[in-house]
């Protein structure tokens, strides 16, 4: 008895239909590469100033637990430990205030712009530019009361800093 073999495969009498693939599309403006470069380099530049605000952000933070910590209580007088501790909760007000403005924008979206792989870069580009200038119209309004809320932080508590000095020197 000879061993079985595999059964032959179907051979197919059509020939495999040709990919059609389509011309990639141009960009439709010359200057599109420029406006794109330049947005992406706004939104970044936006980027890396809340990067810069959250650094600063979490020294005042620091600074404000050291100051509740260390020298607030060396302070004896009772009405200058009620504006210094006003000056310490109203820093730390401040700087919550500031941590809540969180939410930015990035563009493009990396899937999004894959559906346009099989076109010019240009045309990609331009695709994407919409989206990045509506993530720096996003951001741009968020970073002015950010970056304000930060310096009310930090004038909170070097009026904090500089009172209990006062108060050292006096003898209080």
């Amino acid at each position: 008895m000879a061993p079985a073999s595999a059964p032959e495969p179907e051979k197919s009498t059509s020939t495999p239909k040709p990919v059609v693939r389509r011309k990639p599309r141009s960009a439709t403006a010359p200057g599109i590469a420029l406006a794109y470069e330049v947005a992406m380099a706004k939104l970044a530049d936006q980027h890396e100033y809340v990067g810069r605000l959250n650094t600063r952000l979490g020294g005042v933070v620091a600074a404000i637990v050291a100051v509740a910590a260390a020298m607030f209580p060396s302070v004896h007088d009772g009405t200058v430990r009620v504006v210094v501790g006003w000056l310490i909760l109203s820093a730390l007000v401040e700087a919550a205030r500031a941590s809540l403005v969180s939410f930015w924008n990035d563009a493009p979206d990396p899937r999004a712009i894959t559906k346009y792989a099989g076109d010019e870069p240009e045309y990609m580009k331009e695709v994407a530019l919409p989206d990045i200038l509506a993530a720096f119209d996003y951001n741009q309004p968020r970073l002015t009361p950010k970056g304000r809320y930060l310096n009310f932080a930090i004038i909170f508590l070097a009026a904090a800093i500089t009172l209990i000095v006062l108060a050292k020197t006096a003898g209080g």
